[in-house]
């Protein structure tokens, strides 16, 4: 995917009608005030900024956590694959609730001349109506153009809550596939959940750089070493240092880099494996003090975060 998308990435995406545009003479760094370095969508956020775009509000916020709305998405996707919006069709799509001359009509116009979405039978497309995870993997695949997806064969239940008839089965399987998602603590896709901005952007980051996230992903918590273990000889054979970011570990394989995401702020470090532990069942992976302090307060002791395996770039 991460090829295949390299291809039609263009230079532009909005989030909403409101978005701010970037002065490409300007080498300022973009900030958003409501967006930390280790947020868990700061890095795909900012992989857009990285092209010249920003997304965000007039008072300097991203508001990463706001749900999408069915036209925001089809904007952000459409702009996101290079679709032409100056296209002609002899169309008529003659849903009830779009106003004429709406910000968004453009992208509504060509999306649905290409059938990437379609309207309710009721004669509605819902222009203000969240978007779903199962919707946004649905465009997702149909606005790439030459898309293969539709003809994935499903044999077995994609997730528990995937069941391998429904509509979206093949969406949801080449998304887990490809890391661009992964399963929740219950160990289910949660497909009729509300996108969120940071989501949605972090779902496009995970397709393109499909080959840096494994989807694999363990939920637990994080606990960190005590500093009596400072200079000490770990497992693997490195010199324990609390100032690095490293962690314990049961069964990965030393030298393995995970990410450790808060799983109630979306704080999130990047660890490498270089220990076994703990030796407890109340936590998963032992954290350093610099690499704990990053995503939540040391005087809490144990924090719940999720653990995904991945493979930063060398």
């Amino acid at each position: 995917m991460k090829k295949l998308i390299s291809l039609l990435i263009g230079s532009a995406i909005l989030f909403s009608n409101v978005a701010v545009f970037a002065d490409e003479t300007e080498e300022e760094a973009i900030t958003f005030s409501d967006l930390a370095e280790n947020n868990q969508y700061y890095p795909a956020i900012m992989d857009l900024v990285d092209r010249g775009i920003v997304q965000g509000y007039d008072d300097g916020t991203f508001r990463p956590y706001d749900t999408v709305n069915r036209v925001e998405a089809l904007k952000i996707l459409m702009m996101y694959f290079e679709w032409d919006t100056h296209q002609e069709f002899d169309i008529e799509m003659n849903f009830s609730d779009i106003e004429d001359n709406a910000w968004y009509e453009p992208y509504l116009r060509v999306a649905y001349a290409n059938e990437i979405v379609s309207g309710y039978d009721d004669g509605t497309f819902q222009p203000d109506s969240n978007v779903n995870l199962a919707e946004t993997l649905k465009i997702i695949s149909k606005a790439v153009p030459f898309s293969f997806i539709d003809k994935v064969q499903i044999e077995i239940d994609p997730a528990p809550d995937v069941p391998a008839d429904s509509w979206y089965a093949g969406y949801a399987q080449y998304a887990l596939e490809e890391g661009a998602v992964y399963l929740n603590a219950e160990g289910n896709l949660a497909a009729d959940q509300n996108v969120t901005r940071g989501q949605l952007a972090d779902i496009l980051y995970r397709f393109e750089y499909d080959d840096q996230f494994s989807g694999q992903v363990y939920y637990g918590n994080a606990t960190y070493y005590a500093d009596m273990f400072e200079g000490r000889n770990t497992a693997s054979g490195e010199v324990f240092e609390q100032a690095l970011y490293t962690a314990a570990h049961l069964t990965l394989p030393f030298g393995t880099y995970v990410r450790v995401t808060h799983q109630n702020t979306g704080e999130t470090a990047i660890v490498k494996v270089n220990d076994r532990g703990p030796y407890s069942d109340h936590a998963i992976i032992d954290l350093t003090s610099t690499a704990f302090d990053a995503i939540g307060a040391l005087g809490s002791g144990v924090i719940p975060v999720e653990v995904e395996i991945i493979y930063p770039e060398e």
